[in-house]
C-alpha cells in the first residue's frame, strides 16, 4: 500500500500540477470573470459545497475521527492522514506569505493576470504577517489540504479511491466557483498536496517507515477483509451462474 512506488506517482503529479499552474494562467481571468457573472446549476453547486469537507480543517478532523472509530484499529492510520492534510495546508500558507495575489472577487474589467500579483515575500516586510485575506489567493490552501488527505485515503482504502479523488477535484473546483481562487491557484495547491502526500508515503524517508510499522496490523487486517470479500463475491457469482445454467438445461 504505502510504497515508494506510490510516492513516485505523487511526485509525477506534482510536476504535472506545476506545469498546469503556468498553463492555466492565461485562462485565469476569463474563468474568474465567468464565475463572477454566472451561477452554476444548483445541484452542482451543492455537490461542490459538500466536497469542502475534505478541504476544511474541521472536516478533516471529522474524517480522522470517523476513521479512528469505524475502522478496527483505525487510530493507527490517523497520524499519516493528519500529517498529509495539515502539512499540505500549512505549506500552502507559507506560499501565501511569499506571494501577494488578489483573489478573483477583487479584480476589475481592466486587470490582466500580471496585475493580480502585487507583491513578493511580504513576510520580510514590516507587518508582513498581517496581510489581508483578499491578497492571499496563491496558492490554494484548501486544495492542498484536500489533495493531501484524499490521496492518502485512496491509498488506505483503494476500493473507494475514485470517490476520494473525485472529492479532491470537486474541492478544488469549489474554490474557483466561489471566487476564492483562480484556476492556477488550485493547480499550485494541488501540486503542494501531491508533494506532501508523496513525502508521507516515501519509504526512503524515516517517518513514513515509522508510519508503516505502526499501521501494519490494521492494513493487514483490511487486506484480509478485502480478500475475503472478493472470494465471497466470486463464490456467489459462480453459484448464481451455476443455478442459471441448471435452469436453462431444465
Amino acid at each position: 500500500m504505502t510504497t515508494t512506488f506510490h510516492s513516485r506517482i505523487c511526485y509525477l503529479f506534482t510536476a504535472l500540477m506545476i506545469a498546469l499552474t503556468f498553463a492555466a494562467m492565461p485562462w485565469d481571468m476569463q474563468i474568474a470573470r465567468y464565475f463572477l457573472k454566472n451561477d452554476v446549476p444548483s445541484l452542482l453547486r451543492a455537490s461542490l459545497t459538500l466536497s469542502e469537507i475534505v478541504a476544511h480543517g474541521v472536516g478533516t478532523i471529522i474524517i480522522l475521527v470517523a476513521v479512528a472509530l469505524l475502522v478496527p484499529g483505525g487510530y493507527r492510520l490517523t497520524p499519516r492522514l493528519g500529517l498529509a492534510a495539515f502539512g499540505a495546508g500549512l505549506t500552502a500558507n507559507l506560499g501565501k506569505m511569499s506571494v501577494i495575489r488578489l483573489r478573483p472577487e477583487m479584480i476589475n474589467k481592466k486587470m490582466t493576470v500580471g496585475d493580480t500579483f502585487i507583491g513578493w515575500f511580504p513576510i520580510l516586510e514590516e507587518g508582513g504577517l498581517a496581510i489581508d485575506r483578499s491578497m492571499k489567493s496563491f496558492p490554494s490552501g484548501h486544495t492542498a489540504s484536500a489533495v493531501g488527505l484524499t490521496v492518502i485515503l485512496a491509498c488506505f482504502f483503494p476500493r473507494g479511491r475514485w470517490l476520494f479523488l473525485t472529492l479532491g477535484v470537486f474541492a478544488a473546483m469549489q474554490r474557483v466557483e466561489v471566487d476564492a481562487h483562480f484556476l492556477s491557484d488550485t493547480c499550485a495547491g494541488a501540486a503542494i498536496g501531491f508533494l506532501i502526500a508523496g513525502l508521507c508515503l516515501d519509504q526512503r524517508l524515516p517517518l513514513p517507515k515509522l508510519f508503516s510499522r505502526w499501521e501494519r496490523p490494521v492494513l493487514e487486517s483490511l487486506r484480509a477483509h478485502e480478500e475475503n470479500f472478493t472470494l465471497e463475491n466470486d463464490t456467489l457469482k459462480e453459484s448464481t451462474e451455476s443455478g442459471t445454467d441448471h435452469q436453462q438445461a431444465a
